[in-house]
């Protein structure tokens, strides 16, 4: 399953509550695959899969831009997190350092649990 694929996937999950943006910007470089908001906030996600789900030394693979990117909104207060697909069915959810962080795949959990984190973080 490719980042895009795995981003519908998740954005299928969500609830009316929450409305999803999936970004394309071609002109750009560094801004998140898409943007969440709802009643109680927003939040810029980076989608990211990993092939090999044994491997726990790697990190989310973000370019220099992404990082910068992602740092300064969290600098700003900004609600940001990547979340990394691992296989079709799960996936991790980095907030803070951890995004920069090796990955620890024992702590994936399913693409429902994901929305429902979204929806959580964006709509109550």
């Amino acid at each position: 399953m490719n980042e895009s694929a795995y981003t519908r996937k998740i954005n299928k999950l969500l609830g009316d509550d929450v409305y999803a943006w999936k970004i394309s910007d071609r002109f750009t470089s560094g801004i998140p695959d898409c943007y969440y908001s709802g009643a109680h906030q927003d939040l810029w996600v980076e989608y990211k899969i990993i092939g090999d789900v044994r491997s726990t030394k790697c990190c989310a693979a973000l370019s220099a831009l992404q990082s910068k990117w992602l740092r300064d909104r969290m600098a700003e207060g900004r609600n940001v997190a990547v979340i990394v697909g691992v296989g079709t069915k799960k996936g991790l959810i980095l907030t803070g350092e951890d995004i920069f962080l090796p990955l620890d795949v024992s702590n994936a959990v399913s693409c429902k649990e994901i929305a429902e984190w979204i929806t959580v973080q964006c709509a109550q």
